[in-house]
C-alpha cells in the first residue's frame, strides 16, 4: 500500500515514506554545518511530512530534558544523497518546519537532527519522501440532467504542469478525456467513472469512497484494492473524500464541502508524479493486470 499524495502525502499519497536512513549518518551529508559530533545528542523520532501545493510541511517529535536547543532540516534530491541543509527550527518543543522551496511534481527527501549547546545528533531513521502536487478548492460541478456541459472532470490541465485556477477542469460529461461525472439516481448525486477512449483502446477510471474526513489531507494513502465496481459510480455524501485512480494512472482525491439536488462542490488534490514512491503503479506486474491493459467490458 502505497502513501500517496494526495496526497498529505504521507502519500500522500504523500501520497509520502521513504528518505534517509541509518548507512546515511555521516557528517558528509551536513555540508555546511562545523562543530558536528555525532550519536552523543538525542536523534529526532517521529518524523513525517504534509503533502501540499508547492510546499511540504515537516512534523516530528519534541525532545524534551535533554538539552535540547533545537533542530536542523535537511533535504536530498536522491534517496542516498547527500542531505543538504535548509534550515533549523530553535526550541526543544519547535518541531514543524514548512518547505516552501520545492516544486510541484517532484520528489524530495527528509531528514532532521537535534542539536544542544556542543553535540549535534545522527540523523532521524525516518524514511520521509513527499512530492508536493497541485491542489483547489471548491469546484463546483452539476448533475448531468441538470447542466450536462459542467458536469464532467478532466485533470488534463493540471497534468501538463501549467495549471491555473483559473483553468477550467470542469467539462461536459461526455468530453474526450473527462474522467468522471455527475448524475442523479433515486434522488441522490453519484460519481460516475467513464469510459476513455485512446488509439482504439477503451480504459476505465475507478473511484472509492474513503469516508467521512475532516479535511481532504486525511486521505492519505493511495490503495491497492477496494476500487468501486458499481456501472453508476458512489453516492457522493456531504463530508465524505473519495479517492479517484484515473485512465492515464494518476491518483486524485475529492472532499465533498457542499451537496445540494443539482450540484456538489469539492476540494481536490492531483498527484503529478511520475516517481513510482509516490504513485502505486502495475506495470511491473503480468500484462493481463496492468491498468493499461484492463478494457472495458459492457453488459
Amino acid at each position: 500500500m502505497k502513501q500517496l499524495l494526495w496526497i498529505p502525502a504521507v502519500l500522500a499519497l504523500s501520497f509520502a515514506g521513504y528518505g534517509c536512513d541509518d548507512h546515511h549518518h555521516d557528517s558528509d551529508y551536513h555540508d555546511g554545518v562545523t562543530g558536528v559530533d555525532f550519536d552523543r545528542a538525542p536523534i529526532p523520532a517521529g518524523l513525517y511530512s504534509v503533502t501540499g501545493d508547492g510546499a511540504v510541511e515537516l512534523h516530528w517529535a519534541p525532545i524534551r530534558g535533554a538539552g535540547v536547543l533545537g533542530y536542523n532540516v535537511y533535504r536530498s534530491s536522491d534517496y542516498d544523497g547527500p542531505y543538504d541543509w535548509i534550515g533549523k527550527r530553535v526550541g526543544d518543543a519547535n518541531v514543524t518546519y514548512l518547505d516552501r522551496n520545492v516544486a510541484n511534481g517532484v520528489t524530495y527527501f527528509y531528514a532532521v537532527d537535534s542539536y544542544t549547546q556542543d553535540e549535534t545528533s545522527d540523523l532521524s531513521y525516518e524514511e520521509i519522501a513527499d512530492t508536493p502536487r497541485p491542489e483547489g478548492t471548491r469546484l463546483r460541478i452539476y448533475g448531468v440532467d441538470d447542466r450536462p456541459n459542467e458536469s464532467g472532470i478532466d485533470f488534463g490541465e493540471v497534468l501538463d504542469g501549467s495549471y491555473d485556477p483559473r483553468d477550467e477542469l470542469v467539462v461536459p460529461w461526455n468530453a474526450q478525456y473527462a474522467s468522471y461525472y455527475v448524475m442523479e439516481l433515486d434522488g441522490l448525486l453519484r460519481l460516475v467513472p467513464t469510459e476513455v477512449f485512446v488509439d482504439g483502446e477503451s480504459f476505465w477510471n475507478d473511484l472509492q469512497d474513503f469516508g467521512y474526513t475532516d479535511e481532504l489531507d486525511d486521505v492519505n494513502f493511495a490503495p491497492a484494492e477496494g476500487w468501486s465496481l458499481d456501472p453508476v459510480g458512489v453516492e457522493l455524501i456531504l463530508g465524505h473524500s473519495y479517492i479517484l485512480w484515473t485512465w492515464d494512472d494518476y491518483y486524485a482525491k475529492l472532499r465533498v464541502v457542499e451537496l445540494t439536488d443539482t450540484y456538489v462542490v469539492v476540494d481536490w488534490a492531483l498527484q503529478t508524479s511520475d516517481d513510482e514512491i509516490e504513485r502505486y503503479q502495475l506495470k511491473n506486474r503480468a500484462g493481463s493486470e496492468r491498468k493499461w491493459n484492463r478494457h472495458a467490458t459492457h453488459g
